[in-house]
């Protein structure tokens, strides 16, 4: 019998989680295209030990096995995201109650000691996204290095997202920024908007289907 609560199960792995240390820290105007490219040099090369780390994680600590939605994605990527929401719902909280509430917080954290849940939430990021690579050929990793984005301060701004490519007269490559996504329902999952849409499993869907760009096709 399991003698460790959800959450103490989950800071103990943590514990020993490797972390992903980038070159870099930061996003936007912090980061010029030179050091934007050496972190997605360093995605690359630390790729596939992620996605080894945050698979044993999530076995250990929640019983979710990836390697079907891996394997088939549109078939079983959903019910991963389902998987995933209700563990986040459930076991998180704990570790995000003394944290500041803001997304900026986020973007300026290192992902290493008492901030180790950060390199927990982008390998699940890195998961989900490459779960919606396989799925729709569209998506690519790569640095979102939209001009409009830096300008506005997009969060994803020189940060490693998914990308797909323009289409009709939509000029801009098209960004998908999973691990905002997931920060956001580690910061805010006590809220009820958070408990009752998984935008996990939202994102996912829309990025197999293509809705990002149907409208602009036919424009």
């Amino acid at each position: 019998m399991r003698s460790l609560l959800p959450n103490q199960d989950l800071e103990r792995l943590l514990s020993v989680y490797p972390p992903y240390i980038s070159p870099h820290v930061g996003f936007g105007m912090e980061l010029n295209r030179s050091a934007a490219e050496e972190n997605l040099a360093y995605f690359y090369s630390v790729y596939l030990e992620r996605l080894d780390a945050i698979s044993i994680l999530l076995h250990n600590a929640a019983d979710i096995d990836v390697y079907p939605a891996l394997a088939a994605p549109k078939e079983h990527g959903p019910s991963l995201a389902d998987a995933l929401h209700r563990w986040a719902i459930n076991s998180w909280q704990p570790l995000a109650e003394h944290r500041e509430k803001t997304m900026k917080s986020w973007l300026h954290t290192t992902r290493h000691g008492e901030n180790i849940i950060f390199s927990m939430l982008l390998d699940i990021a890195f998961l989900l996204g490459e779960v919606i690579r396989r799925g729709n050929s569209d998506w690519h990793w790569g640095i979102d290095l939209s001009e409009v984005n830096l300008r506005d301060g997009m969060a994803s701004a020189r940060r490693i997202v998914l990308l797909a490519d323009p289409v009709g007269k939509h000029l801009e490559t098209f960004d998908l920024d999973i691990e905002a996504i997931v920060v956001d329902l580690f910061l805010h999952g006590n809220q009820v908007t958070q408990k009752l849409q998984n935008n996990l499993r939202i994102a996912m869907e829309e990025a197999f289907r293509g809705d990002y760009k149907a409208f602009w096709q036919q424009t």
